[in-house]
Parts: structure tokens; sequence; C-alpha cells
């Protein structure tokens, strides 16, 4: 892979490290090669990234970063194939595949994280990051699209150790303006949090499913969905209100898939936690609701009251009782 800097001489020697290897994670999660890519990154001052937003935008004012994609949505794969395959001929030249630019300005940069209280070097790393998932043809353009860009992207700066405190968290700021950050019943010192509270004093239910989706939501591109291509997330509300999320994780042998449901109830179960009140259950594509398996597994621990909130294609919010959607469950 190459990273090309249009001033090399001007980045900083330890951005170069982290910037690379930002781009070959970025690459890899969507199974492109990297050693047959080629990227070009630019950092400007605020009158010309002004220009450009202007000029290529339409947009006359400041940003942090702009990318400039090569390839439109559905063709990146097939011209990454192409070029790994050339590239295996015999006499090749070593043919890269560009795959677009990414500018970045840096007075911008230094702006947002002393707003957001990280460091210089995290902002300038997690703005490449963004830009990469753009040229990869991720977008923002849709409450859904941009919630699971948002997690990709606070993955990925944990694959680089360079996240903030609670991290993930972060993904859900739009949606949630005041939850209280997160806790590991397990083990609180833990990076990878299994609870997490959800403020409830004060707001009405419409919030709180809101709040469950978005959370639901966040965790969809953390699904290993690779026979179906169908991503589940779920997100867990027990009853002193704290949250446990899960997704659905395929098989070869495909008895042995565990719904995202499921998930998060052997997750909250494994912590010893036994009441609930409410699950969100979102997908990667139109409405998702617990299978067969699924609703008799929870009615195993919650009682008729207990809430099951699903979003649809068209961003409408349903609800239904434990009792509404199995009516005649059993326990022994």
């Amino acid at each position: 892979m190459k990273l090309i800097f249009d001033a090399p001489n001007k980045v900083q020697s330890r951005w170069k490290d982290k910037l690379n290897e930002a781009a070959k994670i970025c690459l890899a999660n969507e199974g492109i090669m990297t050693d047959h890519v080629e990227i070009s990154l630019s950092f400007v001052s605020e009158v010309e990234i002004q220009e450009m937003n202007r000029i290529h935008r339409n947009v006359d004012a400041v940003t942090d970063v702009l990318s400039f994609p090569m390839f439109e949505a559905g063709e990146l794969a097939e011209a990454a194939e192409r070029a790994a395959q050339k590239q295996k001929e015999p006499e090749s030249v070593e043919p890269y595949l560009l795959l677009g630019d990414v500018v970045i300005c840096e007075a911008q940069a230094r702006r947002q994280a002393e707003e957001y209280g990280h460091s210089y070097d995290r902002e300038v790393v997690y703005l490449f990051v963004h830009s990469m998932l753009h040229l990869l043809g991720s977008d923002h353009m849709e409450e859904e699209d941009k919630a699971v860009m948002r997690a990709q992207e606070e993955i990925i700066m944990r694959e680089l150790n360079l996240t903030r405190e609670n991290s993930m968290a972060s993904a859900l700021e739009e949606y949630a303006d005041e939850t209280e950050r997160s806790i590991c019943i397990a083990d609180e010192k833990e990076e990878c949090r299994v609870f997490e509270k959800l403020l409830a004093a004060g707001r009405d239910k419409a919030e709180i499913y809101k709040e469950l989706i978005a959370r639901a939501q966040s965790v969809l591109p953390l699904a290993y969905a690779p026979f179906s291509k169908f991503r589940v997330g779920a997100a867990l509300l027990t009853k002193d209100d704290f949250v446990c999320t899960g997704v659905n994780i395929e098989n070869s042998s495909f008895g042995a898939t565990i719904c995202a449901e499921r998930t998060a109830f052997t997750k909250a179960l494994s912590c010893g936690v036994k009441e609930f009140k409410a699950i969100a259950v979102v997908s990667s594509s139109g409405s998702a609701w617990p299978c067969g398996i699924c609703r008799q597994f929870m009615k195993e621990f919650c009682s008729d009251d207990f809430e099951i909130i699903s979003l649809n294609e068209n961003g409408a919010v349903s609800v239904y009782t434990m009792e509404e959607i199995l009516p005649e469950g059993f326990k022994l």
C-alpha cells in the first residue's frame, strides 16, 4: 500500500505509522488487499479547504476533512479484484489501485481536539479514518447509516489504541445528550464494557425507545453474518436501567447461529443480571423481530409486560409486550 503525502517533510513522523496502520485496518475490514492500493493525503489551511468545499460541495465554509473517492458505490470491489489479479502477472510493474484523496484542515482539527478534550494526534487519525470510510463507500446521509459509520470509526480507533474514555458511547451522542458513562459489572477495569447506564428519570418512553434503538444500531458493524448478510443488533434494558448490547453470530453449521437477542441476554445473565424491562432489535435492512426460539428464550426471564421494540425500513417504531408476541409461552 502507498500512502502519499503531498508535503511529506511537514507531516509529523509519529503520524505516518498510525495513518498507515489505520488505512490497512480500513481496507482489511472491507476485504481489500492492501498491497496494491494507493491513497493521497494532504494537509491544508482553512482558506484552502473552504475553497475546496465551495467548489466541490457548494458549501462556502471551513470543514475538517474532505474525501474524494475514485469509485462509485459497488465499483470498488471489482476494481480491487482486477488490480490484485493483474499484480500476479509475471511481468507486473506493481499496478496500484488509486482509492482516492483525503484532505485534512490542520487548524480545524486542532480546534476540534481542544473542544472534544482529546489529543491533536487522535483527532488527525480519526479524521483520516472517517475519510477512509468515505473512500470505501460509507456515508452518513441517513440516520441509520450515520450510526453505523460512527460505530465503525470507533471500532477502528480502538484497534489503533487511540480510544478516548468510553469511546463507543460517543457514537450515540447525537441520540442521547446526557447518558452516564459505562460501567462493567464484571470488571470495571476492562476496556470492553458489558453494561452502559441509561438515564431514564424524567424521560418519556418514546425517548427511551429512541436511545435503545440507537444503541442497537451502533453495534451492527460487529455482527458476524457472512451467509445471510443480514446484520442484527439488539440493546437490552435491565430493571435498573443499564443497557447490554448483542449482535447475531452466524455459523457454518446453521443451527449453531446465535441471534442478537440471545447474545445480549446471555451476556447479561453471565454477569448475574436476571431482571429486564425491554429490548430494541434492529437490522441492516428492514424490520427485525425475535424468532420463535428467541421469544421462548426471553420468556424464561421476562414478565408479560417486557417490551420488544423494532424499527422498520421507513423509520417507524413498533412496540409489543412479551405477552403479545408469545401469548402461550411457558415456564417449567
